[in-house]
């Protein structure tokens, strides 16, 4: 009878999952508590900028700090960040920017930073 069950059991177990090229573009980012994901090619528009050199192979930053859910970490302001990352989406262009002259002084530091 543990025979039957143990082989019942092996055909309910699904293979394991091989990690495509396109899986491994996939970047999770927690950007000051915020959840982001996107992926390597959008994040390297600008290969010359930080956050291109913080997710390439052999990033000069070395490997990069994560959260525990391991989401690459970067301790910024995430509510500005969104606008950094569509910026980054729509090939440097800037759609939709706030009319809070305050809100815009905070995405020009972090585009700075970034």
């Amino acid at each position: 009878m543990m025979g039957v069950e143990s082989e019942v059991d092996m055909s309910r177990k699904k293979p394991p999952r091989e990690t495509s090229s396109a899986t491994a573009d996939i970047v999770h980012l927690n950007v000051g508590g915020r959840t982001f994901i996107t992926n390597r090619q959008t994040l390297c528009y600008d290969p010359d900028s930080m956050i291109a050199k913080l997710v390439v192979d052999g990033s000069p930053f070395g490997p990069p700090q994560v959260d525990t859910h391991g989401h690459v970490f970067i301790d910024r302001d995430g509510d500005v960040f969104v606008h950094i990352l569509n910026y980054l989406r729509r090939s440097g262009h800037f759609v939709g920017a706030p009319n809070d002259v305050a809100v815009l002084a905070r995405i020009l530091n972090e585009a700075d930073y970034f």
